[in-house]
């Protein structure tokens, strides 16, 4: 039996198979540089993982939100809501599970600035399928760049970054 058939009888008899431990691990091992940082608070929700990013010589701060098997997406909207008033834009990396309830939430134009990548198992190993591409939008433009976030002093550029310039907390 090819391995999603099995996913699918999995998640059909009401297993969970794919973790949240799994899906990051993926994004680690697709994005070894990424200078990120995971569990952020603001007021309105906590982001799974934020990076700054340089893009078209601008420094934007991306979000990503992961909605593993073990997950539902009820408060979803909301999430993305909150990640859109801070982040430029917002990848959701999300198991086939949810495939057809994300994409619907996703179909609002409120969410154009939300991309979706699906975890995938290949013969060749585990990675995300980009489903959708965000929309990008300058939100704050702090002068910073890129170089100034490295992974040297990271946690404590990141504290002024975020409390700062963009309103969070670690």
């Amino acid at each position: 039996m090819y391995w999603k058939d099995k996913y699918d009888k999995a998640i059909l008899d009401g297993k969970q198979l794919i973790g949240d431990k799994v899906m990051r691990n993926t994004f680690y091992n697709e994005n070894p540089e990424a200078i990120t940082i995971e569990e952020v608070r603001f007021p309105e929700f906590q982001a799974d993982i934020l990076e700054f990013i340089e893009l078209k010589n601008k420094l934007m701060l991306v979000g990503f939100e992961f909605k593993s098997d073990r997950d539902n997406l009820d408060k979803l909207e909301v999430q993305l809501r909150g990640y859109l008033k801070y982040c430029n834009f917002v990848l959701v990396y999300a198991t086939l599970r949810h495939r057809q309830e994300l994409l619907q939430i996703l179909s609002k134009p409120e969410f154009e600035r939300v991309g979706a990548r699906f975890y995938k198992m290949t013969s060749g190993g585990k990675c995300f399928k980009v489903h959708r591409t965000a929309k990008y939008k300058d939100l704050n433009n702090s002068g910073l760049s890129v170089d100034w976030i490295s992974k040297k002093s990271k946690l404590y550029r990141w504290i002024y970054l975020l409390k700062e310039i963009w309103g969070g907390e670690i």
